[in-house]
């Protein structure tokens, strides 16, 4: 039966009306939450340019917004004025009712702030919601980052960039864009399914083990000491560093569980292969141990081999194995604009069983402000091995050079260090996920 060419003309019109309702409703009738920054003249003080930023919660779509969420991160730079035991935000006299939560950054300074918004927000309209002070070097770029949400689409991210003068700030709004959010969605469905595809030879991992072992020296007639070793490859997905932290199970073979063993390496560059082993073994008398078990001879490293302690094996040094998992975390970087290592240096020396590397690293804060950050050294045999990544949190007072000594003590069955690199970050793993820098 052939189609009349009035009905398929009809039917073409229906079509495209359609289309155009489906792009009012779910694109152009849509709310847009966001802030909406403000920021008063600035003062120069010691250097530093000192103001307060007000931030508008504004929605300037074409629909109302219900149960709007925010998130905003305050980085490591002085978002505040005041001492850092004082509150770096606080909210506006506003009509608007929230709910509010922050936490801070584990050895760093910073926040992050959580708030719900109860009220409904109507089309086209903003509320005076948040006031913060800072305290800036002079002539730097700094970024806010936050993230915001409503009942109609999940949080987008946005970014607001604040440019120091010499006594004023410029400021620049990149508001939540939601083209990004589809775009994202869709690079995320095509990686999901190239990983079912490509299971074997595409990974979305950072991180895999290569291989793994236990190394072992008689101590006596019965007894073997064991040490647990891991090569761990780190991918180059991205140039950021990472925290690759390994779990290894011990167990008998016969399925038996006997212990685990945590290992961890800070601030790793992508590429670095990481000879896994437990280090700093100096401390183990006077804190928690690595291993965990009902059995003595596994609770401490190195392990005790011996068929005459528990778990009483025939042969322990081939009755036992190791599986490992690892997992990869971003340490956040923070804004080190103004830390300089003016020098430092690694001296090695064998130390009864094992060997001893001591850094030596002269740091100077050249900020107005202290600062506070972790100083990562990543130890490296000659053939370009890590081996390990000593850490010390560190605080500098502004305009305070410091000398550290960070000491790590190495088991003598694997190969000692030749060489450094050191590294600064603001904390030793990810705060905000894929959020904050």
């Amino acid at each position: 039966m052939k189609v009349p060419v009035w009905l398929s003309i009809v039917a073409g019109f229906a079509t495209i009306l359609g289309t155009f309702i489906a792009v009012h409703k779910f694109v152009i009738r849509r709310p847009r939450v966001q802030l909406a920054p403000e920021v008063n003249e600035g003062v120069r003080i010691d250097e530093q340019v000192v103001g307060t930023f007000s931030f508008d919660l504004a929605n300037n779509g074409y629909s109302h917004a219900e149960d709007v969420y925010l998130e905003i991160s305050l980085p490591s730079w002085n978002f505040n004025e005041r001492d850092w035991s004082d509150s770096a935000i606080s909210f506006s006299d506003s009509i608007v009712d929230v709910e509010h939560e922050n936490d801070g950054y584990v050895g760093a300074s910073g926040e992050r702030h959580r708030i719900w918004v109860t009220d409904m927000l109507h089309s086209k309209s903003s509320f005076d919601f948040i006031t913060a002070s800072v305290r800036l070097e002079e002539f730097r770029e700094y970024t806010v980052h936050y993230r915001i949400g409503c009942r109609s689409y999940s949080p987008r991210e946005g970014e607001i960039t604040i440019q120091s003068k010499y006594d004023g700030f410029e400021i620049t709004h990149h508001p939540p864009r939601f083209h990004h959010a589809w775009i994202g969605q869709f690079i995320t469905s095509i990686q999901e399914g190239f990983s079912w595809i490509l299971s074997n030879t595409l990974s979305i991992s950072h991180a895999q083990i290569e291989e793994s072992g236990i190394i072992t020296s008689r101590k006596s007639f019965f007894e073997f000491q064991g040490f647990p070793i891991v090569v761990v490859d780190t991918l180059y997905r991205d140039q950021e560093p990472l925290s690759v932290k390994l779990k290894g199970t011990i167990s008998t073979d016969t399925g038996d569980i006997l212990g685990t063993i945590k290992l961890t390496a800070n601030s790793v560059k992508p590429g670095d292969r990481w000879i896994a082993t437990p280090t700093n073994l100096h401390s183990y008398a006077s804190s928690s141990l690595p291993a965990t078990s009902d059995y003595q001879a596994f609770s401490k490293m190195p392990l005790r081999l011996d068929p005459t302690i528990p778990p009483y094996l025939y042969n322990p040094e081939h009755q036992i194995s190791i599986s490992w998992e690892a997992e990869i975390d971003h340490p956040e970087k923070g804004d080190m604009r103004g830390i300089e290592i003016n020098q430092s240096s690694l001296e090695v020396r064998e130390f009864r069983d094992s060997t001893l590397a001591k850094l030596t690293i002269n740091i100077q804060n050249e900020n107005h402000s202290s600062k506070s950050f972790f100083v990562v050294g990543r130890l490296y045999t000659s053939t370009g091995l890590l081996i390990d990544t000593p850490t010390q949190h560190v605080v500098l007072d502004e305009l305070e050079s410091k000398e550290l000594h960070i000491s790590t003590r190495l088991p003598e069955v694997i190969q000692p260090p030749e060489d450094m690199e050191i590294a600064l970050q603001r904390t030793q793993s990810s705060s905000v996920e894929n959020f904050d820098v």
